[in-house]
């Protein structure tokens, strides 16, 4: 057992330490002029799909979860892809040029695009503050919230590891974005995405009872990430993602876009406030929050304001991107497109590996 935990220990401490290397050349860089987000596997239970890609193997967790990291934890990286919705880096910028100085940028790219990336993104952020995880599947994890690892606090309540779901596209590139912030990771053999898992900062969780719940339950979400419980919300809207019409906030403040869950939501203990409902794909619950920062989709629209009120309303300072486009288009926002961790360093990471 010592054994294999050291080489468990010496194989992140070498491969996940993350340095610069010379940046690879490329003679032109644009987007995948169609990331097709909607093309889902056709079987969309856990059993279906297992049986359809003939996944025999099981897959061991060698750390058990304490609980999920909440939405609105103290996080250190914001992890995304280098490309973007028809090449259009506007939504981007606006994350990039206000994110507070303390956080780093973790960016996807495939390795002949490094050079042109890490140029596009050092004219809003400085360089020192950006990592590049390089993988040939990068043009295929564009949703960063579907396909990155999920966090997760371990023993202790102060470390954090990281769990692959699987995707229902072939996305390899979770090791890769595990060795970037120095975190362990395990690999599930379940299906889920995770734009369908909200956490509070008492480890409640919170899924849609869509077809992108995969058929999971709350034991194997618990299993999963530590869920102390599940609510799973029926489906009313959207493409089936929980991040489209909640917002997990401390304190027991739960906001939402949907009348038909206040009443399961004071039940459980949550002031509940409304969040405008917008038409469409369009979400203001698809938000992100570093800090007490709020980047906002927003649609030109008169309920713009009264977002935007609801979130400064308590504390939050709001920055508003405009996301007309990818909702309208690509059914997804700057939530999906986004993840975020909380700090991981390297001692941390050592009693992880050691204590599991």
């Amino acid at each position: 057992m010592m054994a294999k935990r050291t080489h468990f220990a010496f194989l992140f401490l070498f491969l996940g330490l993350i340095s610069f290397q010379p940046l690879h050349s490329s003679s032109s860089y644009l987007a995948p002029s169609h990331i097709d987000p909607n093309a889902e596997a056709n079987s969309r239970s856990n059993e279906d799909l297992l049986s359809r890609f003939n996944i025999k193997e099981l897959f061991e967790q060698k750390f058990a979860p304490l609980r999920p990291v909440e939405e609105t934890a103290k996080f250190k990286y914001l992890l995304m892809s280098g490309y973007h919705y028809n090449n259009d880096f506007t939504m981007k910028r606006l994350i990039v040029e206000n994110l507070p100085k303390d956080i780093i940028l973790v960016l996807l790219m495939t390795p002949e695009d490094e050079e042109a990336v890490v140029k596009k993104f050092g004219e809003w952020i400085p360089a020192k503050r950006i990592i590049t995880v390089k993988h040939a599947d990068a043009k295929k994890g564009f949703w960063a919230r579907d396909a990155y690892p999920f966090p997760v606090y371990l023993k202790n309540g102060r470390d954090i590891g990281l769990v692959s779901a699987r995707y229902f596209r072939q996305f390899e590139a979770y090791g890769s974005l595990a060795d970037a912030v120095q975190a362990p990771v395990v690999r599930s053999r379940l299906y889920l995405v995770g734009g369908n898992v909200l956490a509070d900062e008492k480890g409640r969780c919170f899924s849609v009872g869509s077809a992108r719940l995969y058929n999971l339950n709350g034991a194997q979400l618990k299993e999963l990430y530590g869920c102390k419980t599940t609510t799973i919300l029926p489906w009313i809207t959207g493409i089936g993602d929980v991040d489209e019409v909640l917002k997990p906030l401390p304190n027991n403040v739960m906001l939402t876009t949907e009348k038909q869950y206040v009443h399961t939501l004071e039940s459980l203990g949550y002031n509940v406030t409304m969040l405008p409902k917008s038409t469409g794909y369009r979400t203001y619950a698809n938000s992100l929050i570093i800090g007490k920062t709020v980047f906002m989709p927003s649609y030109s629209s008169e309920q713009d304001a009264a977002a935007v009120a609801v979130y400064e309303g308590l504390g939050y300072k709001v920055v508003p991107v405009e996301s007309t486009g990818i909702s309208d288009n690509w059914t997804g926002s700057i939530h999906c497109f986004t993840m975020a961790y909380p700090d991981i360093s390297l001692d941390k990471l050592v009693k992880a590996i050691t204590q599991n």
